[in-house]
């Protein structure tokens, strides 16, 4: 994870503020630079707090947006300074289309925040039921 850059305020800014997804698009395929590496380094770029875009699409349950930064490199299990995955966003949010999303694409259930939770842990902590029942061993 890269701490964040003027050139990458942006991107984050744009998705914060809901910008469409061919906006944010557009932004990152403009200023992520003109290699694969570039750009996953860009979508990749965090706030102060070590949340990426993908853990602010995630906050706003945007999945055509997480699919765009996946696309273009994003880590669906990068981790803030308080080691919360993109997955921990949607447990504590019960953003229950955003954690199907990042299930289906492969995100780890089993990494654990620095308090040494697991996403369905901070589901049921936050009365986050349906979110803690698709987090619910088979």
């Amino acid at each position: 994870m890269v701490l964040l850059h003027k050139l990458s305020a942006p991107l984050l800014r744009a998705i914060r503020k809901g910008k469409e997804t061919e906006v944010v698009k557009a932004l990152i395929e403009s200023s992520g630079g003109d290699t694969t590496e570039q750009r996953r380094e860009y979508v990749m770029t965090s706030d102060y707090r070590g949340w990426t875009a993908l853990h602010v699409a995630t906050l706003k349950n945007d999945v055509a947006l997480m699919t765009v930064l996946v696309s273009f490199g994003a880590d669906l299990n990068a981790r803030t300074k308080e080691l919360s995955t993109p997955l921990c966003v949607a447990a504590y949010n019960g953003k229950v289309e955003a954690a199907q999303w990042l299930l289906v694409q492969g995100a780890d259930p089993f990494l654990t925040d620095e308090q040494g939770r697991t996403p369905r842990d901070i589901a049921l902590l936050q009365r986050k039921a349906k979110v803690a029942a698709l987090l619910a061993p088979p």
